[in-house]
């Protein structure tokens, strides 16, 4: 289970990643930081929480669970693995949805495409 692990963390990252570059390409409200807009210990901070605590809370949240399917789901193609995926999935969101705002709008339906299009990308030797 522990390369599991390993993928899953960074088939996170790498889904903050990518959601976090459409954001800036889709968004008039969001600008490209820069290192001297870090003046402060403040901005530094700030710019660490909100790029580092979400990824890490997910990753908190959602690694195990995700390796424990993976493992499952290359021992036996069930409709129960598949189950536990889709309520993962909607774990995320609802974490997407309490965490930020409590308002369901288009960003968050944007990342949970782009979760289930990688994770099917990264992973279709074990789903398939």
């Amino acid at each position: 289970m522990g390369g599991f692990i390993l993928k899953v963390v960074g088939y996170i990252f790498l889904r903050f990643i990518v959601f976090q570059s459409v954001l800036g390409l889709t968004s008039n409200d969001s600008k490209m930081v820069k290192l001297s807009d870090l003046q402060t210990g403040e901005d530094l901070f700030y710019i660490l929480w909100i790029f580092l605590f979400f990824p890490v809370l997910e990753i908190i949240v959602l690694t195990i669970p995700f390796s424990y399917g993976l493992q499952k789901i290359t021992e036996s193609k069930s409709l129960w693995v598949i189950m536990l995926f889709l309520l993962l999935f909607g774990i995320e969101f609802l974490l997407a949805v309490l965490l930020t705002n409590y308002e369901i709008s288009a960003l968050k339906f944007y990342k949970i495409g782009i979760s289930m299009m990688l994770f099917v990308m990264l992973f279709r030797k074990s789903l398939f």
